[in-house]
């Protein structure tokens, strides 16, 4: 019953446009507008989620400067969209509605030639164009959480604190839904389609999608770990291979003649990007030996991180956590700000600088670090847990308990957080002893 009414409700407040690749009428309950608030709203944390983004104004100009090219080409040129680098060696692409495109550094490294890249981007574009994205969340059984988006977000409490921590755990469910949406095939087919329909008319060789395809069907075989992301959401088969080959064979010669392959710039910003994941491997070392509880061993990997490349701000802001686990609160700092500094976006510089600050005792600093963090990644436990540690150093035991609850309904109470978030609730609020009667 619940369910036909919100059906009914759905169909009333929803309308009928054109698709704007299909031209076919359809029920939307999004405008535009609609779109790209929801794609905003949801960015954050799917970027903290996919590792943050890639700072290299001259790498994000030349894939942005590639990606616009493509927008305009598309169906929906009207449409602001962003093209993004994510922060993974992962190789991974996917696009958010509203026109929010990414292509992760591992899946970049790997390409051979410009007229892949834009083939990529031109698939993702072509996702947003279709309004794919859009068309599955309003037949998903998270609708109803989703027809909020266009509201104000805040928490129930009135401590600005618990208010932080209330808004990110509302904003996770919107990523949560998005990053559980899966395109069928026909989506699938048609992007593909789209991808390599865009790139041409936008100049590149639209045989470019056979050799993305290849090598993402390489980088199967010999590292599966790392494109499980890409393939949970891109099905890869000899069938989208064969689409692609049939398609661009059957196009007119002058179709592709004078269409761009590749340039030097997309050589020499590729080679730089390669050259970076010299310092990648030691960050990543670093992870590795901290898990092992060698932490000054994992301070000199990412020492040696920061020298290769000084300007890559997750590795300071690694080298601050690591600073911070040594108890030197005043080295993790000025680690956290160096990282602030290059990548004022970056989750676990915040996270950390407000960590150490509240280790400090410097409580003003804290509140401000850890309630940017709480908005950069909204519904990571985290920075609702410090928070909660915060308040309760203040003696505002309700605010505290907000914030605890928010981190503990976040990851649960077997989490790194949600376990002392859970003994920090039975702290604040023991169980009430029951009422004898006389």
């Amino acid at each position: 019953m619940q369910r036909a009414a919100l059906v009914c409700l759905l169909l009333l407040t929803g309308c009928f446009q054109p698709n704007p690749v299909t031209g076919k009428s359809e029920l939307s309950f999004y405008s535009d507008e609609d779109e790209i608030a929801l794609g905003a709203q949801a960015a954050p944390g799917m970027e903290q989620e996919s590792g943050g983004l890639y700072k290299d104004p001259e790498l994000e100009a030349y894939v942005d400067a590639v990606g616009q090219r493509l927008a305009k080409s598309s169906d929906r040129p009207t449409i602001p969209f962003h093209y993004r680098i994510l922060n993974t060696e992962d190789a991974n692409a996917f696009a958010l509605p509203g026109g929010f495109v990414y292509i992760s550094r591992g899946l970049l490294a790997s390409l051979e030639d410009e007229s892949q890249m834009a083939a990529c981007l031109g698939h993702e574009t072509g996702h947003v164009a279709a309004r794919h994205g859009v068309h599955h969340l309003q037949y998903s059984q998270i609708t109803s959480v989703l027809l909020n988006v266009g509201a104000q977000v805040a928490g129930r409490g009135s401590d600005e604190a618990a208010i932080a921590a209330g808004r990110g755990l509302k904003v996770a469910q919107t990523v949560t839904a998005l990053a559980s949406l899966k395109y069928s095939r026909d989506d699938e087919r048609q992007a593909d389609h789209l991808g390599i329909d865009y790139a041409g008319r936008a100049g590149w060789d639209p045989r470019g999608m056979i050799g993305l395809m290849k090598v993402l069907q390489k980088g199967e075989k010999t590292q599966p770990n790392a494109l499980q992301a890409m393939l949970r959401t891109h099905p890869l088969t000899t069938e989208r291979v064969e689409n692609a080959q049939a398609e661009t064979s059957d196009l007119p010669p002058e179709n592709l003649k004078g269409k761009t392959i590749s340039t030097p710039e997309f050589q020499r910003q590729v080679a730089r990007l390669r050259e970076a994941e010299k310092a990648y491997q030691h960050h990543r070392k670093s992870k590795e030996l901290a898990g092992q509880g060698k932490l000054q061993e994992a301070v000199q990997e990412e020492d040696e991180a920061i020298r290769l490349a000084p300007r890559q701000a997750p590795f300071h802001a690694g080298r601050a956590a690591l600073k911070l686990r040594l108890n030197v609160p005043a080295e993790a700092l000025s680690s956290a700000h160096q990282a602030e500094a290059l990548d004022p976006g970056l989750y676990e510089a915040a996270l950390v600088s407000g960590a150490a600050s509240l280790q400090a005792g410097d409580t003003g600093s804290a509140r401000a670090s850890l309630t940017r963090a709480s908005r950069l990644w909204p519904g990571h436990p985290a920075a609702p847990y410090y928070l909660g540690a915060l308040c309760e150093k203040e003696g505002r035991r309700d605010a505290a308990a907000e914030c605890y609850a928010a981190a503990l309904q976040a990851e649960g109470e077997s989490g790194t957080y949600g376990r002392p978030a859970a003994e920090a609730l039975r702290r604040l609020r023991p169980p009430t002893a029951p009422h004898r009667r006389r």
